[in-house]
């Protein structure tokens, strides 16, 4: 790939934001222990592993959802009633104490606004592709300080397409304005991200990924080595 930056105005990369640009399981660890506040660790972990494995369950029948935000709403309460023995009213408050705790949570990362700077340098296009719901989608991007770098934001419930759909792909390609060939996915989830990415023409990056179990072609990249993409996607796209 030549470094010209005029030329590379028709490149682009995209990120999923759950598992990908935020730990999901450790913010939600984390939220929880913020309201928890007389439990031990132990008792903790195991509120928190009973109440997400029960609600995780429920809401992946869903077609558009949020695991972090606890959406749909009452799936998430009647875990909570069922896991934490609080009456209807009682759940509804815990729920949205915990909603506000991840708002709380969501932070600019250094690392993710040094990756960004580093593409944006090189005169690369960046965009947003993640599942959820708009509302909580649109909270997190903002509090994570990411929406002026994005010139293109999707969001599953916003699109009526979740990944690995094609039209979810297609539509980010028409909104950058970039053909499939020329666009990087970088997320966490195989079949999601990483096939859905591949199956519309595009190249990927698998975060947190097990090379042994990566597509050919495809890298994989720790979360801690966000600083790499600039030049894996380079090399991607030569």
């Amino acid at each position: 790939m030549r470094k010209n930056n005029r030329l590379l105005d028709s490149f682009g990369v995209v990120f999923d934001i759950g598992d990908t640009l935020i730990p999901i399981d450790e913010l939600r660890f984390r939220a929880v222990s913020r309201i928890l506040v007389g439990a031990s660790e132990p008792q903790k972990a195991d509120i928190v592993s009973r109440l997400f494995s029960e609600f995780d369950k429920a809401a992946d029948q869903r077609r558009y959802n949020n695991f972090l935000f606890g959406l749909p709403g009452k799936a998430f309460e009647a875990s909570i009633a069922r896991n934490l023995g609080k009456d209807q009213v009682a759940a509804l408050v815990f729920g949205s104490r915990y909603r506000q705790e991840i708002r709380n949570l969501l932070k600019p990362d250094r690392r993710t606004i040094a990756t960004l700077n580093g593409l944006r340098r090189k005169g690369m296009k960046i965009g947003i592709l993640s599942d959820g719901t708009v509302e909580e989608m649109a909270d997190t991007i903002r509090l994570l300080g990411i929406a002026n770098y994005c010139t293109a934001v999707g969001i599953s419930e916003a699109l009526r397409a979740v990944k690995p759909e094609s039209k979810a792909f297609k539509w980010m390609s028409e909104s950058l304005e970039i053909p499939a060939h020329r666009l990087v996915m970088v997320g966490d989830d195989l079949t999601a991200d990483i096939r859905g990415a591949l199956s519309a023409g595009w190249k990927a990056i698998w975060v947190d990924g097990k090379h042994e179990a990566a597509p050919t072609g495809v890298p994989c990249l720790a979360r801690s080595r966000f600083g790499r993409i600039p030049t894996l996607v380079e090399g991607l796209l030569a």
